[in-house]
């Protein structure tokens, strides 16, 4: 694969070839040697900010990674502890169904106060 200093470089040889003896030729030459230098600088910098812009994507990538990470721990701790709270509520509700009370709200309410030391514990 040829690389773009290659192909200028072929171009100037063969404009000084053309122009040999003349005054044009050393300036040509000039010109496309500068053209050369000015493309390979401007993909060096081209390539460095790649490398900056993939630095900076690979981090926020290992950044979401133990976010979502953190998310996970605390949803299961939370599901753990949801779980202990829906029995307990599962239970209160046997208990309204089975006596029926006047105020079932206020049964209820009652009930899970009562029972709050059945619920695990985080």
């Amino acid at each position: 694969m040829t690389s773009d200093r290659d192909v200028l470089a072929a171009r100037g040889a063969a404009h000084a070839d053309a122009l040999a003896g003349s005054g044009e030729a050393g300036q040509l030459l000039q010109r496309m040697e500068l053209e050369v230098e000015m493309v390979s600088r401007n993909r060096a910098i081209d390539l460095e900010h790649a490398r900056q812009r993939e630095a900076a994507l690979e981090a926020a990538l290992e950044e979401a990674r133990r976010e979502g990470e953190h998310a996970i721990f605390a949803l299961r701790g939370r599901d753990v502890h949801r779980d202990g709270e829906l029995a307990e509520l599962r239970e209160g509700l046997k208990a309204l169904n089975e006596q029926r009370p006047e105020d079932p709200l206020q049964f209820l309410a009652d009930y899970l106060v009562a029972h709050k030391h059945l619920a695990p514990r985080m």
